[in-house]
């Protein structure tokens, strides 16, 4: 590596004599030093580097290029196992709700859905998850009986005072605001 940086340095006319810049940037991965290089070369080429620019100027170049570089990767590593995680979530959410589900009584459904919503650790995804699965739940029944299972699940809320009376209110509004959409 430092032996293509003696040769960069010298074709772009770059002072380094004790080589500590050179040994600088020869710590970065490959990419990031062909990427530094080459954009130093091409803003050389335009006229567009700074007056009195020297080898730092490179330095720079690479150690962007290179922390770019790493929150691109970051941002896909992140993406990636915020979705693998999630999904292990909601598998498990997933068998809770169709266990509960299996029971009959559409009232003992809901209030086990809002039982779970309300709990201290339910709170983002588990907690938006436990409302979508009674907002599904309603969506099934008709008419007057939906109506009448959305108040029953409204009381149920209101009745819950594991949470805020602000946060009550927000789950009522969230299942309302999905049973029945305005736009």
């Amino acid at each position: 590596m430092l032996a293509l940086l003696d040769q960069e340095f010298a074709r772009l006319g770059l002072l380094d004599p004790q080589r500590h810049v050179r040994i600088a940037i020869a710590g970065y991965p490959l990419d990031p030093i062909i990427s530094g290089i080459s954009i130093f070369d091409a803003k050389r080429c335009a006229n567009l580097l700074p007056d009195g620019v020297d080898a730092r100027y490179l330095l720079g170049i690479v150690k962007n290029v290179a922390a770019q570089t790493e929150l691109e990767l970051f941002a896909e590593i992140l993406y990636r196992n915020r979705v693998e995680m999630r999904e292990r979530i909601l598998a498990s959410l997933r068998a809770q709700r169709d266990d509960l589900s299996a029971d009959p009584d559409v009232a003992r459904v809901l209030r086990s859905f809002v039982v779970r919503a309300a709990e201290g650790h339910a709170a983002g995804l588990e907690r938006t998850f436990w409302l979508d699965a009674i907002v599904e739940t309603l969506r099934e029944r008709e008419g007057a009986e939906r109506q009448r299972l959305f108040k029953h699940a409204a009381r149920l809320v209101g009745a819950t005072f594991a949470i805020s009376p602000r946060e009550r209110q927000d789950a009522v509004r969230y299942i309302a605001d999905r049973l029945v959409p305005l736009e």
